[in-house]
């Protein structure tokens, strides 16, 4: 059976660094992009099974991720870091699909939120 496939959207690289190595111990492949134009142009050219992205970021925030994946077809499953205590933006990115959401800087449900997502046992 194929690996699961994650892409991290963040803008933090050592974010990145850590959950990469915390998630491939899932045995999953994880792929990364460190802005959020970066990260939309890999959900539109690869089939993901999660896409796990921050929703503070320059350039392109994480709402405006979903909302561009959204329009243009993909249906890959989204969740978001939340960090800054943002219901707004939460709230907006469960109007286009997101299923979750992990606590950050702690990420004291990365493990079992990904799992969920995944259908992973």
């Amino acid at each position: 059976m194929a690996k699961k496939k994650i892409l991290i959207i963040d803008d933090e690289v050592k974010l990145l660094k850590l959950v990469s190595v915390l998630l491939s111990k899932l045995d999953l492949e994880v792929d990364t992009a460190s802005d959020g134009q970066e990260g939309l142009e890999k959900v539109l050219k690869g089939q993901y099974d999660l896409i796990i992205c921050d929703i503070n970021m320059p350039k392109m925030d994480g709402i405006e991720v979903i909302k561009e994946a959204r329009e243009k077809g993909s249906r890959d499953d989204f969740v978001f870091f939340t960090g800054h205590g943002n219901e707004e933006l939460m709230m907006s990115s469960l109007k286009y699909g997101a299923r979750g959401f992990i606590d950050k800087p702690h990420f004291s449900n990365l493990k079992d939120t990904v799992i969920e997502v995944l259908g992973l046992s």
